[in-house]
């Protein structure tokens, strides 16, 4: 149906939307210049927090206490079961602190954005703003590499070695599925339950490493789970 083809959102929207995307990946990943990795894991796992935040003041939803206290657990759970994979000493810098909370917000604002502008008020479909965030955002992505010097060194390496074509082309289409997977969750439940469904996610994820390359398990595993 010709109708059905019609971009709904426009290229305005998706500019926006792709630099925040695109922002809280790089300041997040950015962050572990100042952080170590393990600090690092504790800001991603509780993501939930300002993406639930920001739907209060953003969205003007409301939750119960039950509902915030089991955010919280949650969250906690995540932290504690992530940080067991986690290797390094903790260390920070008050700048990596101020980095990763700008990256965080701007991700969350980022889900929520979503939600109300793109799917709420525009009626647009999972597929459209997987396409046109990404399409934007990998500009984006370029334009950084590029000036950080790390474009070339990239390009280099996959011409040295081709063998990772092929899994970054699969690592491409599994992040698409998973993307537009979040994305649907996010239009008919909304970016909080879009959140806590990643954040088991990640448990999960973990969970098979143990399966696949017969990982130990930890005291922050069992405390965590």
């Amino acid at each position: 149906v010709e109708g059905d083809r019609r971009r709904e959102g426009s290229m305005r929207e998706y500019v926006k939307l792709s630099m925040l995307t695109m922002g809280g990946m790089y300041l997040t990943n950015y962050s572990l210049h100042y952080l170590s990795y393990p600090l690092r894991v504790v800001f991603k796992s509780s993501k939930l927090i300002p993406v639930m935040l920001l739907s209060v003041f953003y969205l003007n939803k409301s939750y119960t206490l039950s509902q915030y206290l089991s955010v919280a657990l949650l969250t906690v759970g995540v932290v504690v079961f992530t940080l067991g994979d986690a290797k390094g000493k903790a260390y920070f810098n008050p700048k990596g602190i101020g980095v990763i909370l700008i990256g965080s917000f701007a991700e969350a604002m980022a889900a929520n954005f979503e939600e109300k502008r793109l799917f709420n008020q525009l009626g647009c479909t999972a597929s459209e703003v997987v396409l046109y965030s990404s399409l934007i955002g990998s500009v984006w992505a370029v334009a950084a590499d590029a000036l950080t010097g790390e474009l070339l060194p990239a390009l280099y390496h996959s011409a040295d070695h081709v063998e990772t074509v092929p899994i970054m082309v699969m690592a491409s289409v599994a992040g698409y599925v998973a993307t537009n997977a979040v994305l649907v969750i996010i239009k008919h439940f909304g970016a909080t339950a879009a959140e806590i469904v990643k954040s088991c996610r990640k448990i999960t994820t973990i969970c098979i490493s143990f399966f696949l390359y017969g990982k130990p398990w930890t005291l922050c595993h069992l405390a965590g789970g």
